[in-house]
């Protein structure tokens, strides 16, 4: 038997997220997968990378603004410490971890002053 989840999923907040910001007029998108040429971060060696992308806010012109990066809970206290951070911080634009409804008021706020 399948259990019934007893907290909101990873998936139900990734979507709680999507959704309000379209009501609020921007322009996201979910699941985006990329291929980058980036260093590995376990050594020198080169190499292709998929990066896949919880949800990317675009400006008007369809131009990456922010990734925004889903999680169900924080298990870690800088953004820094999980390891999709370094990958997406290859490209330069901001990267923001979001795991709790409660703050789509503060998130909201954060993509209003980019």
């Amino acid at each position: 038997m399948i259990p019934y989840p007893d907290h909101k999923t990873e998936f139900e907040i990734q979507s709680d997220v999507y959704q309000f910001l379209l009501s609020e007029g921007f322009n996201v998108r979910g699941e985006i997968s990329e291929r980058k040429n980036i260093r590995l971060l376990s050594g020198n060696k080169r190499g292709q990378r998929t990066c896949r992308f919880d949800i990317v806010v675009f400006d008007k012109n369809n131009k990456p603004i922010c990734i925004i990066e889903i999680k169900r809970s924080v298990k870690k206290k800088l953004p820094s410490e999980y390891k999709q951070y370094a990958k997406y911080s290859l490209y330069n634009i901001p990267v923001i971890f979001f795991w709790r409804d409660s703050l789509l008021d503060d998130l909201y706020q954060d993509l209003l002053n980019m």
